[in-house]
This record gives C-alpha cells, sequence and structure tokens, in this order.
C-alpha cells in the first residue's frame, strides 16, 4: 500500500530489497497468525514443531519492531529497548519466539492510548539451576484488568478495558504455550499505582 501510494501513476513499481524482505517478513507473520488459530484445539505446540538454535535476542526483536515502526509513529509510541550487545545467547525456536515479542507488543500498543511508552529489557538469571534469559516489556499504560479476576493467560481471555476493541483474546495464551513448551516460564502484573503493565518471561540459554 505504501509503495502504491508513493510512486506516481503510470510508474513502474521498484521493489528496493530491504522492502522485499520486509515484504517477506510480513507474510510469514500473517501465515504464523493464522497458526495462532489452532492452537487452543491443540492446547500446545505439536510435538517436534520447535526448531531450536542458538541466537542473538536482537536478531529476533529487530524484525518484530520494524514491523511496527509505523505504528508507532501513528501512535506517538516511544520505544525503549534496552537489550545490550553483550546480552547472552538464547537457544530456541526464533520464529515462535519472534511470536511472543510481537503479541506482547501488539497488546501494549492496542490497549493503551497514544503517547506510551514501551520498554523492552533482558538479563540472565538462573532458575532452578538452569541458565535462563529473563525478558521484560513493560509500559505505562493503564494497566491490565481482567474481567472475574483470571490471570488472563486462558484463550480468549480479554480485559475488561478492551471488550469492544478487535481480537481473539489469544494474545497471551499463545504466549504461554510457546513460553512453556520452550521450557520457560512467564507472568504479567500492573504496575505499582496501576500506571501500566509488566510481562516477563525466561528463555533457556
Amino acid at each position: 500500500r505504501s509503495l502504491q501510494q508513493n510512486t506516481p501513476a503510470q510508474q513502474p513499481i521498484s521493489v528496493p530489497t530491504s522492502e522485499m524482505s520486509a515484504l517477506i517478513h510480513g507474510g510469514e507473520r500473517l501465515l504464523s497468525i493464522m497458526d495462532t488459530l489452532r492452537m487452543p484445539q491443540h492446547g500446545i505446540l505439536p510435538e517436534g514443531t520447535l526448531r531450536y538454535q542458538s541466537a542473538d535476542v536482537r536478531d529476533i526483536i529487530g524484525p518484530v519492531l520494524k514491523d511496527f515502526c509505523e505504528v508507532f509513529a501513528q501512535q506517538n509510541i516511544r520505544l525503549e529497548n534496552t537489550v545490550m550487545a553483550d546480552t547472552p545467547k538464547v537457544y530456541v525456536d526464533c520464529c515462535q519466539t519472534g511470536r511472543i515479542f510481537s503479541n506482547l507488543i501488539d497488546n501494549a500498543v492496542r490497549h493503551n492510548p497514544p503517547g506510551t511508552c514501551i520498554t523492552i529489557t533482558a538479563e540472565p538469571v538462573t532458575v532452578n539451576q538452569f541458565a535462563m534469559l529473563r525478558v521484560v516489556i513493560a509500559d505505562n499504560g493503564g494497566g491490565f484488568v481482567v474481567a472475574g479476576h483470571q490471570s488472563g493467560f486462558g484463550p480468549y481471555v480479554r480485559g475488561t478495558k478492551t471488550k469492544y476493541q478487535p481480537g481473539l483474546g489469544l494474545g497471551l495464551y499463545i504466549c504461554k504455550q510457546i513460553v512453556e513448551a520452550q521450557g520457560g516460564q512467564i507472568g504479567v502484573e500492573n504496575n505499582s499505582g496501576n500506571q501500566g503493565t509488566t510481562v516477563w518471561f525466561t528463555l533457556s540459554r
């Protein structure tokens, strides 16, 4: 759509390599989103579908953030990605882990007002003698409120503030399935004074 709108009529549309890569990645992300619709029926990721590899978590976050650039600009979202170059690598399925970041950032954008600040941090931790990376995605919006005080990780569970917004209520559920399938944990909590939401999850190193 952007290429079409910014190209004069009758002029052939050329697609730079970087734009083509973004289009391909966007198509792959849409396919992964469609896959999420099957997950509530299966409960967990089908056995054998995870493709583990050692990866820099910044390389996983990068393409996801690029997808949100236009939305960030439109809604004046301020992003603070403080994941450092010396952050230990993780041993995960990069595609599925990218879905975690995509779902959580999408939640932070859609459920908060313009001007919200989203912060991403990561630090090495040890959980039950296992080396993990603890990732935190926090915002300073209005907080996460779920009807009936549910945890928010069940399928089709939606916040009371979002009942009239588009969505299926699968975002946190999918994140939980992916995180736990890879041996990690995930949690969500309101910040003090109900000033935003913090979601954390762990990834194997």
